[in-house]
């Protein structure tokens, strides 16, 4: 019995070793397939290092660069949006003065009657420099002509409430002599020895211009030289068309109204040149604005000088029109006096960093002659608008 068991445990062991191999010869081993089917597999499996390749390609494609081109319109764009903004014309209140300072504006001032100015521009003109430099300080005008001086002493005044925006004239004060009475014409400013000059502007340009030179030239006045001052030059005026005075002084176009009305009296010294033998360039007009309308309207004050400048180039260039709308305007008493004189106003346009280089000599003599003729001091770097 014993032995039958162990022959079934041999027999069982036999089956279970075959029934194992079975099993393992079943199982697929792809580690044991031919050549040709490695090749076939390596052939289809590389799909993942294709993509690569691609991205590759993708990177040196044009969309690339597609992305970066629209940066280079950015600027045009901004430019075309700042010239869409319209200019807004604002309401100015301008003073402007008979004679020189007020013959360069007399094209924009019929531009702006014609309602082709940038601005609307209500004009008055006056012969009263006083009440001028008043309104311009109470901020009736927002621009306004003035002598040099005028314009240091509103400042000044103000402590800093008046800015000077442009100068508009150089020296244009003459000596005229009446040869009636002496008919040999002076030559010089010696020649003035012993003579009395009827002239106006006192505590103003002309007396400060007129008594330098005098002095400069070694003559004391009240002593050597008489200097006889009206209150307005229409007084002046007057007196030399009546052959009342030897010698006149005043600016143009006063001295060729002056020989106008009497053919006598011929100019004997041109002061400009006496001036600017001593000191230079003689500088006696400018235009002025409130500190208050420069803060609040800079590009309105711009657009005025720009077209301020256009209208004295056109008076320069063409006398004879500029001449008629002076007559027009009232700047001049007549077209006649305005064509004779223009040439004579050195009428000149100079703003923004140049201004302070170009009067600042002239204002420091006459702060040496008699602080009170600036306003008690020689106006410093902000009173000059620079836009």
């Amino acid at each position: 019995m014993k032995k039958i068991l162990a022959l079934m445990m041999v027999l069982v062991l036999v089956v279970a070793v075959f029934a194992g191999c079975a099993n393992t010869s079943s199982t697929p081993n792809t580690n044991n397939q031919t050549p040709e089917q490695n090749n076939t597999a390596d052939q289809n499996t590389p799909e993942t290092p294709d993509e690569p390749e691609t991205n590759t390609d993708a990177e040196q494609t044009p969309p690339v660069e597609e992305n970066t081109e629209p940066e280079t319109p950015a600027e045009p764009e901004e430019n075309e949006q700042q010239e869409e903004v319209p200019y807004e014309a604002v309401d100015i209140n301008a003073a402007v003065l008979k004679g020189p300072t007020g013959m360069g504006m007399a094209k924009l001032m019929e531009d702006a009657a014609n309602g082709n100015a940038a601005n609307n521009y209500t004009f008055t003109v006056s012969s009263d420099t006083a009440d001028v430099m008043a309104k311009v300080i109470a901020g009736e005008y927002d621009i306004a002509a003035l002598p040099t001086n005028n314009a240091a002493i509103a400042f000044n005044k103000t402590q800093g409430g008046v800015k000077m925006a442009a100068i508009n004239t150089l020296g244009t004060l003459y000596l005229l002599q009446n040869t009636a009475t002496n008919e040999t014409l002076v030559s010089s400013v010696e020649d003035l020895r012993g003579k009395t000059i009827v002239t106006f502007g006192q505590g103003a340009n002309p007396e400060y211009v007129l008594t330098h030179i005098l002095e400069q030239n070694g003559l004391v006045v009240g002593t050597d030289v008489t200097i006889e001052f009206k209150a307005a030059v229409d007084e002046v005026l007057a007196l030399a068309a009546t052959g009342q005075a030897d010698f006149v002084m005043v600016p143009e176009p006063n001295a060729t109204v002056v020989q106008n009305k009497n053919t006598a009296f011929q100019v004997a010294l041109d002061l400009n040149n006496e001036w600017e033998k001593l000191e230079g360039q003689l500088v006696m007009g400018c235009i002025v604005t409130t500190a208050k309308f420069a803060e609040e309207h800079p590009e309105a004050v711009a657009k005025f000088l720009e077209e301020y400048e256009a209208s004295i180039n056109f008076a320069l260039e063409n006398t004879k029109d500029a001449a008629t709308l002076c007559a027009k305007h009232g700047i001049v008493p007549s077209e006649g006096i305005a064509m004779k004189s223009l040439p004579n106003c050195h009428l000149t346009f100079v703003a923004g960093a140049d201004m302070q280089a170009t009067v600042e000599g002239y204002y420091n003599v006459l702060f040496g002659y008699n602080p009170k003729a600036v306003g008690g001091a020689v106006p410093t770097e902000d009173f000059y608008f620079v836009y």
